[in-house]
């Protein structure tokens, strides 16, 4: 009786180890990650409305550095959930060179809603306009020069 119960301890506590360690190692290992992004992510969507260069810059670099250094299950689950860290990136990095100048052009607008679509964030309306009217000229333009193109 003596020897079951020592085995039964032994079992439990090599149990008991092993439950411990997979459970740290997928705290540490996925669940910091995704926490980074969260992070990450809602400091992008309030960084996207200020004026601040620099905070815009810094928060484009850490979204890329965070890409970058992603265990592949986690970086294809976010794939898989429609986030595209890379996009954002580039949308930040175009956002901050387009924040110091004050022109009427888009491109703040449209680096927004980039970014905004690629962390799936909320999105303005009226920003969701100017970029789909700015899209359908891109495309309309790039059709008309195709069929010029094909009958010259």
């Amino acid at each position: 009786m003596s020897q079951v119960c020592h085995d039964n301890f032994v079992v439990t506590m090599l149990t008991a180890s092993v439950t411990a360690i997979v459970t740290w190692f997928g705290t540490n290992y996925f669940g910091r990650n995704l926490l980074r992004f969260w992070d990450l992510r809602l400091d992008a969507h309030k960084a996207i409305f200020t004026s601040d260069t620099s905070q815009v810059y810094k928060l484009a670099m850490a979204i890329d550095a965070l890409r970058a250094i992603l265990p592949r299950p986690i970086s294809w689950y976010l794939r898989r959930r429609g986030y595209d860290l890379h996009g954002a990136a580039q949308a930040l990095i175009a956002l901050s060179d387009a924040l110091p100048r004050n022109d009427s052009s888009n491109d703040k607008t449209l680096s927004r809603v980039k970014a905004q679509e690629c962390l799936k964030l909320p999105i303005n309306p009226k920003d969701q306009t100017v970029a789909d009217s700015y899209h359908r000229v891109v495309y309309a333009m790039s059709e008309f020069l195709r069929a010029r193109c094909a009958h010259q």
